[in-house]
């Protein structure tokens, strides 16, 4: 999985007064090192760090750039 493992929260921080499900609905930004997200019910603002530093296109391991130009 590409995705960051997201801080836990407990269920009362997490809990959205304003939802019909009780649940914040997130609207997240581009896709960046670091995302906004705003909840649509409550407007509760986070911020989501969506990619792992390691991890390249479809899971494979991130490759050494510098060591890609000197070999290719």
């Amino acid at each position: 999985m590409t995705t960051k493992a997201q801080p836990k929260i407990s269920l009362e921080a997490s809990y959205c007064e304003a939802s019909p499900t009780g649940a914040h609905h997130w609207i997240v930004g581009s896709p960046s090192a670091t995302m906004a997200g705003e909840c649509k019910y409550c407007h509760e603002a986070r911020e989501f760090h969506p990619f792992e530093d390691n991890i390249g296109f479809n899971n494979s391991p991130k490759k050494n750039r510098s060591a890609v130009r000197a070999t290719g």
